[in-house]
């Protein structure tokens, strides 16, 4: 008890230090470079806080009051000079213009004639503007709002999961060294003006890491399903879905769930002879009614159940204007797919323009987009004059699915060394980058959490009440990175979209050193086995 009580105030103490920005290289207050984003969220949040306007649309003039003070008059979506670059980098500034939205009133506003006088967010995860959103209604106008909105998440998801593991070791020793591995990953290098603090979009997904160690961890139990265990885990897969609509790429962790699942159900199925039909299904009907099965099924429909309402719910909130030809109500799909494919570095024998870029970037596929369209003699941008010249979102992205898949059908050998060798290479090469960064930024708290954390885990992990859940946790972290790196092997592998997967390759480093640290401990002190032999097999 005195363990996950000290424990406990570890997780406290660094999430105290992350909303601080102590000892991380977070840059609070600051937001991203090519603001758009933010800015056109920060206004559909203002708009509907302000003046009742739903459906994910903004007022012009807001966004404009706001960029009149980031981009000094120039629009939301403009390139930044080096002057707006440093307002950006400004929090003080940003809460100025955060404020000047925020005091436009309705008579400055001219209501459009149309849906398509109305600002939308251009193929970006929509949720973001919710996160705006619940960030001024709860600590106001300001820069900083969504930084506390952040740490309040992590927070109370954290205090979740220790109310409802506080008497089981392992899960105790899993959160700890979860929350670790993400103040770890903070005070390495991925921050920078593209993903500034832990309240920009690309590192909003971390929200989703708690709620996946916590539902792990609620199928890894033993015993029936309790309410209140429902209700923690509903509570949980709703801040997981929540990560998943600031940042789409989270989606990543309900894979990981369910795969998780599955391997759970293999490795626990009851081992009864098979010799006859008659035994076999007998056998099959048994194992449907075990508790192991119930537990694992409840939290994998659980999770499917809430995250399906949530999206049809969400989904009906957003207007029809995301729905024409020129925008999605998401980020783009296949656009990333298409440009991963310039990590090869060949790309420059195979790109098929003269003038697509060799080095990556969005015009690697929006090009080759406006080539085609130019032959077909069609256009490939909106026309229309009351909103931004932006691409035919719908029409671009049917283009580069087709051309994505015949670039891979056509080039079989650059296909596979790109998925085989360049991608994971990159990979391993930005978290390597990420890694040397510890030894460069506050080296004397990093190497005490790293120690810290790590005392803790063997500690816990040593005291976990069966060798069966320490085996499946081992299998469950390596599971958990594999995942997380499925949408760098979808896209590309760089440092300010890799937020998850510095955490999870930090994370699975950790656990194995602390499982097998138990493994030597339980092994060299008689004592511990025989104190963890006496405990009861619920947990």
């Amino acid at each position: 008890m005195l363990l996950r009580f000290v424990s406990g105030a570890w997780c406290a103490f660094l999430i105290g230090l992350m909303a601080s920005g102590t000892f991380t290289t977070a840059r609070i207050g600051e937001i991203t470079s090519g603001p758009e984003n933010d800015i056109i969220s920060m206004s559909i949040a203002i708009s509907q806080i302000n003046f009742g306007l739903s459906s994910r649309l903004a007022y012009h003039e807001v966004a404009q009051a706001i960029s009149g003070v980031l981009l000094n008059g120039a629009r939301a979506w403009a390139t930044p000079t080096e002057a707006d670059e440093a307002r950006l980098r400004d929090p003080e500034r940003v809460t100025e213009a955060i404020r000047a939205g925020a005091t436009v009133q309705l008579a400055d506003i001219k209501i459009p004639a149309s849906r398509a006088g109305y600002l939308t967010n251009w193929c970006e995860d929509l949720g973001y503007s919710e996160f705006y959103n619940v960030a001024f209604r709860l600590f106001g106008f300001n820069a900083v709002s969504t930084n506390f909105l952040y740490v309040s998440v992590l927070s109370t998801s954290t205090l979740i999961f220790f109310l409802t593991f506080y008497n089981n070791n392992l899960a105790i020793g899993s959160v700890t060294l979860t929350i670790s591995a993400l103040f770890l990953t903070a005070a390495s290098d991925v921050f920078s003006k593209f993903m500034p603090s832990f309240a920009a979009n690309r590192f909003l997904s971390t929200l989703a890491l708690v709620p996946l160690i916590h539902l792990v961890h609620a199928a890894l139990r033993c015993g029936p399903v309790r309410g209140a265990e429902i209700a923690a885990m509903t509570a949980q897969i709703f801040v997981l879905t929540s990560a998943v609509t600031f940042r789409s790429s989270a989606e990543w962790a309900f894979i990981a769930i369910f795969l998780i699942c599955f391997l759970l159900l293999y490795l626990r199925r009851d081992r009864v002879g098979q010799q006859h039909a008659a035994v076999a299904k007998k056998r099959i009907a048994f194992i449907l009614r075990t508790p192991r099965f119930v537990r694992v099924a409840t939290v994998a429909g659980l999770t499917l159940l809430v995250t399906v309402g949530v999206g049809i719910i969400r989904n009906a909130q957003f207007d029809k204007r995301y729905f024409w030809n020129d925008n999605f109500p998401h980020h783009l799909i296949w656009h990333n797919a298409y440009i991963g494919l310039a990590a090869n570095p060949s790309w420059h024998l195979y790109k098929p323009y003269p003038d697509v870029p060799d080095g990556g970037g969005d015009d690697v596929a929006f090009i080759p987009f406006m080539h085609y369209r130019a032959a077909l003699g069609l256009p490939t941008n909106t026309t229309t004059g009351e909103i931004p010249n932006w691409i035919l979102a719908r029409p671009y992205e049917d283009f580069v699915r087709g051309a994505y898949i015949t670039f891979l059908v056509d080039h079989p050998i650059y296909s596979a060394q790109l998925f085989f060798y360049y991608k994971p290479l990159g990979i391993l090469s930005v978290l390597a980058t990420n890694g040397a960064a510890l030894a460069q930024h506050n080296l004397p708290m990093n190497v005490l959490t790293i120690i810290v954390s790590i005392a803790l885990g063997v500690a816990l992990f040593s005291l976990a009440e069966t060798r069966r859940q320490r085996v499946d946790l081992a299998l469950i972290g390596g599971l958990v990175w594999l995942c997380s790196l499925l949408p760098l092997m979808w896209a590309y592998p760089i440092s300010f979209a890799m937020a998850d997967q510095t955490w999870s390759a930090v994370f699975l480093l950790l656990m194995i050193i602390c499982l097998f640290g138990a493994a030597l401990l339980r092994q060299t002190l008689p004592a511990v086995r025989r104190r963890t032999d006496k405990v009861p097999r619920r947990a």
